[in-house]
């Protein structure tokens, strides 16, 4: 991607999960459920041009205890 030579604005952005599609989660050996999420966010400039982006891969990993938080949450 091009560089900027623009002024650097920093945002903070959640990404969130709807509790009904963790029921994907898994069971792992050391009990805990487990899901493995890839997350990706792209910046635009006013022309629709693209500008930045970030990809992760994020571990989730719930105890029995905030699973049922999660479960209790379900919408």
């Amino acid at each position: 991607m091009p560089t900027s030579k623009a002024r650097l604005t920093r945002y903070s952005v959640d990404l969130m999960i709807p509790a009904r599609q963790l029921a994907r989660l898994r069971w792992v050996r050391t009990g805990h459920r487990h899901v493995r999420v890839e997350a990706g966010l792209m910046v635009y400039n006013r022309a629709g041009n693209p500008l930045n982006w970030n990809l992760r891969q994020v571990n989730l990993n719930l105890d029995d205890s905030r699973y049922a938080i999660v479960q209790a949450k379900r919408g």
